[in-house]
């Protein structure tokens, strides 16, 4: 039903069909099989059964959230919500690569706001979530980023196992400039007297240079932030890009994206392992991630887990219990016990 169903309509259609079908559905789904040697605990507010997450983008509105769980995710992450409901940008914003394997969007965080998500969250049966929920959080497109994340962390984060500051989307104006070090210092220092409880995180680009990821590394370590979702989507355009749609302006996510992410994560991985024990940062990876294999690559590399969105609507969303399968069994392969084994084994 899926692959038809992304065949006979737009990108964006088949996605909003795609949230649909798992709030209806999600009370006749089975629950997907768990593995014993998946089990891990990334200190999100309780265990997950599968160290690959749902990433933020697929979910905007906290609509599908059991149905996402059901898919086979140990963890699922929605938004980005921005304060106040707002649009996105003008359609057509989602273009499918399909030679490819990759997607480019220009959404501009279309949002039905903190309101909506703040009732859906409230409404949500605890007893029937067993996996942390995180709540990324957005700006709006006209406002200043301290009293929106402000406003995020105020009415949000009380309803989330964890939160995500969401500060690398290329499609919201300046958003991007907020990972500078002069404005996140400003920002992060602006948060401090309404700091949650609940682990924080801080999405950062995969265009980011290495000078600039290794002085945030060092400058997150000394904050009180929890750690790094590594990365988003990029503005890059690898020279392999077959589609049609290849130039079109919007953040590149899918399999051309993963090489660029891995690298990033590496680099981050590597300086945040050479500071002191107590100041080290759990790291998320999150890039072109559609298989097992590449999930472990992520792993092995310095992520406690991994995220990914654009692979579900690439193959389908029996794709995840395909790859928890997958996954248990390379380690069986590799003789570890279990997936915490191998965090960071192939850091140099």
């Amino acid at each position: 039903m899926f692959a038809s169903l992304a065949q006979t309509l737009s990108a964006e259609q088949a996605h909003r069909a795609a949230i649909l079908g798992l709030r209806v559905a999600r009370g006749l789904m089975p629950s997907a099989p768990t593995y014993d040697n998946l089990t891990t605990d990334c200190g999100l507010g309780r265990p997950m059964p599968s160290p690959i997450g749902l990433a933020a983008g697929f979910d905007k509105d906290a609509e599908a959230i059991l149905g996402s769980q059901k898919l086979g995710f140990g963890a699922v992450e929605v938004g980005s919500i921005t304060p106040k409901a707002q649009p996105g940008n003008a359609t057509p914003r989602v273009f499918r690569l399909r030679e490819d394997q990759a997607v480019i969007n220009r959404y501009g965080f279309n949002s039905q706001g903190a309101d909506a998500a703040v009732k859906r969250l409230t409404a949500l049966n605890r007893d029937d979530l067993k996996v942390p929920l995180g709540v990324n959080l957005g700006k709006n497109k006209t406002s200043d980023a301290l009293p929106d994340y402000r406003h995020g962390l105020m009415t949000l984060a009380p309803l989330a196992d964890y939160v995500t500051i969401n500060l690398s989307s290329p499609n919201t104006p300046g958003l991007r400039d907020q990972q500078n070090m002069s404005a996140i210092t400003a920002l992060i220092d602006g948060l401090g007297d309404i700091w949650p409880d609940c682990p924080v995180f801080v999405k950062l680009a995969p265009d980011l240079d290495d000078q600039d990821l290794q002085e945030l590394v060092r400058y997150l370590s000394d904050s009180p932030v929890t750690g790094i979702i590594l990365g988003n989507t990029t503005l890059s355009r690898p020279a392999s890009l077959r589609s049609v749609h290849a130039n079109e302006t919007g953040g590149l996510s899918g399999a051309p994206l993963f090489d660029l992410a891995l690298k990033k994560l590496q680099f981050v991985a590597s300086a945040n392992a050479k500071l002191p024990s107590a100041k080290q940062l759990t790291l998320i990876g999150c890039g072109g991630i559609d298989s097992a294999a590449r999930a472990l690559q992520m792993i092995k590399a310095g992520a406690s887990m991994v995220q990914l969105y654009s692979a579900i609507a690439i193959h389908g969303p029996g794709l995840i219990r395909r790859m928890n399968a997958d996954l248990s069994a390379l380690l069986k392969q590799a003789d570890a016990p279990n997936i915490q084994d191998m965090i960071g084994i192939d850091l140099a």
